[in-house]
This record gives C-alpha cells, sequence and structure tokens, in this order.
C-alpha cells in the first residue's frame, strides 16, 4: 500500500474569488473544483486513478478511497467536448481522462486529520459539486506518470 504524506493546503483566499452564494459556476470548468492561483508547489504524491463524473473529478486510490480534486486555476482548462483535463504546469502539458492512471504531486487536508477549518475556508473559483466527496481535498501541484 503507498503511503500518502498529508500537508496542509495553500488553498485559502482572503478575497472574493468564489461565486456569490447560489451564483452558477464558471461553465467552462465543468466538473473541476477550481482554486486561485498557481500550483501551491507541494510535492507529496498520490497514486490514483481519474475519475470523472458529470458533477466531480476524483482521485481513486487503490484501495477504493477517493479524493476531490482541487485543480489550480493557472493551470487547468477542461474540455467540455473530449470530457478531458488539461494541465500544464509550464514544463509539461499533461491531457487526463476518466480511467487515466497518474500520481498526483501536490498536498491533501481531511476532516479525519483535522482539516474541518482549512477545507470550509478554501476560497473557490469554481466550486465543487454537493455532489462531490468533501472528506478529503488534493490540491494539484504536479502530475507524473503513475
Amino acid at each position: 500500500m503507498a503511503a500518502v504524506v498529508l500537508f496542509g493546503l495553500g488553498l485559502v483566499s482572503c478575497g472574493t474569488d468564489s461565486p456569490a452564494d447560489g451564483a452558477p459556476n464558471d461553465p467552462s470548468y465543468g466538473p473541476l473544483a477550481v482554486v486561485p492561483g498557481p500550483p501551491n508547489g507541494q510535492e507529496a504524491l498520490l497514486p490514483a486513478r481519474l475519475e470523472v463524473t458529470d458533477d466531480c473529478v476524483t482521485a481513486v486510490l487503490a484501495d477504493g478511497r477517493e479524493w476531490l480534486l482541487a485543480w489550480p486555476q493557472d493551470s487547468t482548462s477542461w474540455d467540455d467536448e473530449n470530457q478531458t483535463v488539461t494541465y500544464s504546469d509550464g514544463r509539461t502539458t499533461v491531457e487526463l481522462r476518466h480511467g487515466d492512471s497518474f500520481s498526483f504531486g501536490g498536498g491533501g487536508t481531511s476532516v479525519a486529520e483535522g482539516g474541518s477549518e482549512r477545507i470550509a475556508s478554501i476560497g473557490w473559483v469554481a466550486e465543487p459539486a454537493e455532489a462531490c466527496p468533501d472528506e478529503t481535498i488534493w490540491s494539484v501541484g504536479s502530475i507524473a506518470d503513475p
């Protein structure tokens, strides 16, 4: 079993980047949960399979646990026609599809490990749908082959 190292998410925003209560998210992000700015620079690895649904894009670990992926606005785009995520860190560009396996670099937090306040304070550019898992969130910082 792969060990996952948890780091605090650098996702807190003091601005008003998140949509107002009841306002629709930017449709150009599709089912992505998006946070402001560039990747956070964290480098822990989360080896997982990408799960894309109408509502969410998550990472599913080998043991079945599911993490909501928080994508950095400056590095991520959604192709609605092809249902793909394009991620570019300035060095490489990766196109991800449902079922692809990758190691997601970054950092995560979970309610079980005391991250409730951190999760509640995320300033979303595109909020995750209510149907998305919200107990564990992984801030994407890079993408590597598994």
